[in-house]
This record gives structure tokens, C-alpha cells and sequence, in this order.
């Protein structure tokens, strides 16, 4: 599978994840619950940004809206989502990567 390109600076992107179990493969509800894109931009700090949950909420997705913030160097993006609910917390198994590159 190819690593999704992110541009340096770009703001229209957006990063929407299907959050689902990993042992069935059924969708997750997100009624109620945050979701967060946890990343780190060229295994530097660690950086949580909120996601909004996509309606309907029992569909599973939600979207983070890149800032010019996110994306300040050309590299590799790792990253995790991660749901919370109440105390509860569940973190994606799987790392989730970007290629950042720059414009032209």
C-alpha cells in the first residue's frame, strides 16, 4: 500500500480515519467518545490534535483538518488514533504513516 503525500503548508487536507474493532472488523459507535490523532513528525514530539466524529456517529469515521502547524518539515509522519471514553481508552494497533514533501 502506498504512504498518502502530505504538502508542507497545506491546509485544505484532512486525515479521516474508520475507526473498528480489531479483532471483529466492526465499525466502532463514536457517540459520546474523542477521537485524536496522536503523531510525530520525524520522531519528534509526540502531538495530540482533536478529531471531529463524522455523523452519523455510529458510522465510525472522523476527520482532523491539517494546520499549517502539522506539517513544518519534509519527512515521515507516524501516527495513532486514539479513542477515549470516560476513563476508557483505545489506541489504533496498527501506526498509521504520511510522506511530508514539499512544494514546488
Amino acid at each position: 500500500m502506498a504512504v498518502p503525500v502530505l504538502i508542507m503548508g497545506d491546509t485544505l487536507q484532512k486525515i479521516r480515519v474508520t475507526c473498528k474493532d480489531a479483532e471483529l472488523g466492526t465499525v466502532i459507535d463514536l457517540t459520546g467518545v474523542t477521537v485524536r490523532w496522536r503523531y510525530s513528525l520525524n520522531g519528534g514530539t509526540v502531538l495530540n490534535r482533536p478529531m471531529t466524529v463524522l455523523a452519523p456517529a455510529i458510522g465510525g469515521q472522523a476527520e482532523y483538518q491539517i494546520e499549517s502547524a502539522d506539517l513544518i518539515a519534509v519527512g515521515q509522519i507516524v501516527s495513532q488514533f486514539e479513542i477515549t471514553s470516560g476513563t476508557r481508552v483505545g489506541t489504533s494497533t496498527d501506526d498509521a504513516l504520511f510522506s511530508v514533501q514539499r512544494k514546488l
